[in-house]
This record gives C-alpha cells, structure tokens and sequence, in this order.
C-alpha cells in the first residue's frame, strides 16, 4: 500500500511539473513530503538534493520513488558520462555513493 501511495505522489509530482514554472515548488514539496514518509518526518535533507529536486522539477523529469536510489543514479549516469558507458563500477564505490546520497 505504500508504494502505491509513492507512485501516485510521483505521478502527481511529475504532471505538477508539467504544468509550469509556477508550480515548481509544489513539485518540489511533494519530493520533501516522500522523503520524509520513506525516512522519517524529522529525517534532514541536504541542500544539494534540494537543489537536485528543484532543477529535475523545472525540467519537468518524474520524481524517483526513492530520492536516496535517485542521487545515486545520477552519480552513476555522471560517471558513465565522463568514463564511457561500459565502465565497470566498484561494489565499494556505489556504497560510499548510497552513504553520501543519505
């Protein structure tokens, strides 16, 4: 039942972002509200993330149902980016990614 709940927030996260520059913070809030269902109403959010949220609303991109599997994916797709697309990643290196992410 959670997860549903998680996709239909992303759903309406993303059509909110659809709609306009003028409801950007309404995407955003909505990936603040997820996160603190996922890990706790007093859980902290890095600015960084934030920052991450508010730009992936302006563009319009769906909203993860994990903001932490999330970060991680864009560390991924920025190392693929500048190692080549078949590049193996370490075990250790994607851990420290998820730690960072937290």
């Amino acid at each position: 039942m959670k997860r549903i709940a998680i996709v239909l927030l992303c759903l309406l996260a993303t059509s909110i972002a659809h709609a306009g520059p003028a409801n950007v913070q309404a995407c955003v809030d909505e990936r603040i509200q997820t996160f603190h269902q996922l890990e706790g109403p007093d859980a902290p959010i890095r600015m960084d993330i934030l920052g991450e949220w508010e730009e992936e609303c302006e563009a319009g991109i769906g909203m993860s149902a994990d903001p932490i599997q999330a970060c991680v994916e864009k560390r991924i797709d920025e190392f693929r980016h500048h190692n080549g697309p078949d590049a193996p990643i370490r075990m250790d290196i994607l851990g420290e990614w998820e730690a960072e992410c937290q």
